[in-house]
């Protein structure tokens, strides 16, 4: 019923979505390291992902399913409908005008501090300890856990430069989360992990599709990068960081290696440029090379991030 009800959802904000857009004239123009040749209409992820805190809401208020006992024991679920709800506003406002980086980083941070309460306590040192369990300072904890956050929601908006990329990481990241969820019987998770899959492929649909053509913007990449890095340090916490590690580390290495560069080469890693690795293979050898040679990699270590939880 629910798996059901998300994938009428998302079939219908999309549509929703590309209405809005088009009635607003809301466009992303062909420009200097831009990769498309014609303005497309953008912030195809802003019903979306309104419906997922919508639908987050209602699983955490008044669904009728028993949640097990991680879920339990978090402090504040209510942060995770309002934070994504926050950072689709904020996303879709940055989409239409231009919001200083500087700024946006701000902001971020801190609604990464705050959702530190969507991980259970740690009965031990009284406080959460999200990623390594107490086993280094808890300040360093919590410091290398927004760091690694804000990395993962930044690098969901840096992959998103080319039609399919969206789809690609959230499908696979996210097809990989559901399995690893189901077999942890964490139907919470399952749940969002399963919205998430689902809204990678419709979309995948309005992105290489001609009619309803749209970019997802960054109201849709910066709100499923937040959910992707909840559920990735979530995994972490729950005590499976290498299956956290390597399910999205096709991705997380493409932009680490890059920004890494860059910075090596003392040029700004906030503006805009195709350094990444897929857009050097897309410019080069073309869309269909790239996925025929990433899809299979990817799909190995989602294979192997799935095995682990089974030793």
């Amino acid at each position: 019923m629910y798996i059901l009800s998300a994938l009428v959802i998302i079939i219908i904000s999309f549509f929703v979505s590309y209405k809005i857009n088009f009635k607003i004239k809301n466009y992303d123009n062909p420009g200097k390291d831009k990769i498309q040749k014609i303005k497309v209409l953008t912030s195809g992820g802003l019903m979306p992902l309104i419906s997922f805190s919508i639908f987050l809401f209602y699983l955490i208020y008044f669904s009728n399913l028993e949640y097990g006992n991680y879920f339990n024991r978090i402090p504040q679920i209510w942060m995770a409908p309002t934070s994504v709800l926050i950072f689709v506003l904020i996303s879709f406002y940055d989409d239409l005008k231009y919001i200083p980086f500087q700024v946006r980083l701000f902001v971020q941070l801190s609604i990464v501090y705050l959702c530190i309460s969507l991980f259970p306590i740690n009965q031990i040192y009284n406080i959460q300890t999200p990623i390594f369990d107490g086993s280094i300072p808890i300040k360093l904890d919590m410091i290398i856990t927004i760091i690694f956050w804000t990395f993962i929601i930044n690098s969901t908006n840096f992959i998103d430069g080319y039609d399919g990329m969206f789809s690609f990481q959230m499908i696979t990241n996210f097809l990989g989360l559901s399995i690893i969820f189901y077999i942890l019987k964490e139907e919470f998770y399952l749940l969002i992990s399963i919205f998430m899959l689902f809204l990678g492929i419709v979309f995948l649909f309005f992105n290489i599709g001609r009619k309803f053509k749209m970019f997802i913007g960054d109201v849709g990449s910066i709100p499923a990068g937040f959910i992707l890095g909840w559920m990735l340090i979530t995994l972490t916490n729950m005590g499976y960081i290498f299956c956290a590690i390597i399910l999205n580390l096709f991705f997380v290495f493409d932009v680490l290696y890059t920004l890494v560069v860059r910075i090596l080469n003392k040029k700004s890693i906030f503006i805009r440029h195709n350094d990444f690795i897929f857009k050097k293979c897309i410019i080069k050898y073309g869309a269909k090379r790239y996925f025929i040679f990433s899809i299979p990699i990817q799909m190995m270590l989602m294979i192997i991030s799935i095995f682990i939880i089974g030793l």
